[in-house]
């Protein structure tokens, strides 16, 4: 097995490689560069914008931007950005942090409510409540998360339940531990419901479909015969069987997750690495475009990563000789 996660992660890291290479070659190659957006700027002197563009190397080989930027990742110099003047690294850390916090708060939300739900889907014996959550699961899957998030922010406006954009309030720093812990939690409720109904949705109607596959096995048949009951014939051993595939979706739900956080950051304003990036490329500035897509990569293959690592420790049936 060790073998097998020392193959894996080289072969991660070899990915990761070539998606810098790629992304890299996308980016600059694009038309249009940092220089024409500051073009628009009627206070930008043409000495400036001559400046910014020896600064910023686009008149400089592809290869060789690209040897600079690979190899400044390394030492925390990822370039500059022109849009925020500053380094494209100091800008790229923090909304990770808080892509990070939005993401991770809506798989684990996500987790907590599909989980149950598709198990009491699969185990009641009550018919109109199975197809009651299958309905609700089926609607959340459907529904777009751009609808979703502009319902969201009419219900809060209406409300005033809940405070709308942003990560904290303008006095979080005035306020004492809890009060701090509790402005974040806030902000963070709205846009983490948004972001968790698709993968909950998803979670809710896998675990339905195998659980209720694994409670027709014949080892189950077999532990209720020997009078087992049943809530440990659900637990202890249909649901270990039934849990593999939803570790399969682990990294399906980060990509799903990446990518609508983009989107939720973006109209519900929070300042997460989605919402950086949409700003970037609107304004040409390359180097945080090409940071920011990095660091999404990373955590996509890393994902995918700790979930085939997962599911090689719990199923010993996916394991192949090495």
């Amino acid at each position: 097995m060790i073998t097998r996660i020392l193959r894996r992660f080289a072969a991660s890291v070899i990915l990761l490689f070539l998606v810098s290479i790629i992304s890299f070659y996308l980016i600059i190659l694009a038309p249009g560069d940092v220089s024409q957006s500051v073009e628009l700027n009627p206070r930008m002197s043409p000495e400036t914008i001559a400046a910014i563009r020896q600064r910023s190397d686009v008149d400089a080989p592809p290869s060789e931007r690209y040897l600079a930027w690979f190899s400044g990742l390394f030492s925390g110099n990822a370039g500059y950005s022109y849009l925020y003047d500053s380094p494209a690294m100091s800008l790229v850390l923090p909304r990770l942090g808080n892509t990070l916090l939005l993401s991770a708060s809506a798989y684990l939300l996500a987790w907590l409510v599909g989980l149950p739900l598709g198990i009491a889907a699969a185990v009641t014996p009550r018919k109109w409540l199975s197809g009651a959550i299958y309905a609700l699961a089926s609607t959340a899957i459907s529904m777009p998360r751009i609808f979703v998030a502009l319902l969201a922010i009419l219900f809060v406006a209406r409300t005033g339940w809940l405070p709308l954009g942003g990560r904290v309030a303008l006095n979080h720093d005035q306020l004492n531990l809890m009060g701090r812990f509790g402005d974040t939690l806030a902000h963070l409720v709205l846009p983490a419901i948004v972001l968790s109904l698709y993968p909950m949705a998803l979670y809710v109607m896998q675990s339905r479909a195998a659980l209720s596959e694994a409670l027709t096995g014949d080892y189950v048949r077999t532990a209720r015969a020997k009078g087992i009951p049943e809530s440990l014939v659900v637990y202890r051993h249909a649901l270990r069987n039934a849990v593999n595939p939803l570790i399969t979706l682990l990294g399906f739900s980060i990509g799903d997750l990446l990518g609508g956080a983009v989107l939720v950051e973006t109209i519900m304003a929070w300042p997460g690495l989605g919402k950086l990036t949409v700003e970037a490329v609107l304004a040409r500035d390359a180097y945080v475009v090409l940071t920011s897509v990095l660091f999404s990569s990373v955590m996509l293959i890393g994902g995918n990563f700790v979930a085939e690592i997962l599911l090689n420790r719990l199923d010993p049936r996916v394991r192949r000789p090495t």
